[in-house]
C-alpha cells in the first residue's frame, strides 16, 4: 500500500487492462468495484466511468443482467455529466448491447443510430469498427441473413489491414458465415504459423 490514491488508481488501470481478455470475469468485476470506489473518492469521473463500462463487460460475461444493467445506466448518467461526445458514444453503444441482448430491437436501433452520431462527432477511430460489430450482433440476433452477408462484407474490408487481420477474419472462424451459410467451418485452412502466437496471448 503506498497511500498515494492517485499512484494506486492507475496501477489498477494497467493492471486490469492486462485481465480484460483473459482474467476471470469475477475477479475482474471484483477489481473494477474497488477500481469505480478509488476513482469516485478521488472524484475523477472519467476513470469512474471506465470502471463502470469494463463492469458491464464483466457482468455480461457472467450472466448478471442486474449488474449490467446498473453499470450500464452509471456510464450514461456519467457520460451526460462529462458532456463530451468521446464519452456520450461509448454510454450509447453499451446501451445498443443491453437492448440488442434482451431483443429489445427497436431500442437497440435508436441506441446505435445516436452512437452513430455522437462518434461522429467524437472522431474516434475505434467507434466504426465497434459500431459495424454491434449492427451485425443485431442483424444476427433478428436472423437478418441477407443484411449479415453484406455486413460481414463490410467487415473484411474494414479489417483486413489489421495486424494478423487472417487470424480471426477468415470466413471459415467466425460464426457468422456459419450461420449464414448453414455449414460447418473448414478448419484446414487456418495457418498452423498462426495458431502458438493466438495460445501464447
Amino acid at each position: 500500500r503506498t497511500g498515494d490514491a492517485r499512484t494506486l488508481l492507475t496501477t489498477a488501470r494497467s493492471a486490469i487492462s492486462a485481465m480484460m481478455d483473459l482474467g476471470d470475469p469475477a475477479e475482474r468485476l471484483a477489481l473494477n468495484r474497488e477500481y469505480v470506489q478509488l476513482a469516485e473518492a478521488l472524484g475523477d469521473s472519467c476513470e469512474c466511468m471506465r470502471g463502470y463500462m469494463r463492469r458491464t463487460g464483466d457482468a455480461m460475461e457472467l450472466g448478471d443482467a442486474a449488474t449490467m444493467d446498473h453499470a450500464t445506466d452509471q456510464s450514461d448518467t456519467l457520460a451526460e455529466r462529462l458532456g463530451l461526445p468521446h464519452y456520450q458514444w461509448t454510454a450509447a453503444a453499451l446501451r445498443v448491447m443491453r437492448a440488442t441482448t434482451r431483443g429489445e430491437f427497436s431500442a437497440a436501433e435508436v441506441a446505435l443510430s445516436r452512437a452513430r452520431q455522437l462518434s461522429e462527432r467524437a472522431q474516434d477511430s475505434n467507434a466504426p469498427l465497434t459500431l459495424l460489430m454491434q449492427q451485425i450482433a443485431l442483424a444476427e440476433h433478428r436472423g437478418e441473413e441477407t443484411e449479415l452477408r453484406e455486413l460481414f462484407t463490410r467487415f473484411q474490408r474494414q479489417c483486413e489491414d489489421l495486424p494478423q487481420s487472417d487470424v480471426y477474419l477468415r470466413p471459415e472462424m467466425l460464426a457468422i458465415p456459419v450461420r449464414t451459410r448453414r455449414e460447418l467451418p473448414d478448419l484446414r485452412g487456418i495457418e498452423a504459423a498462426y495458431v502458438p502466437p493466438v495460445i501464447q496471448v
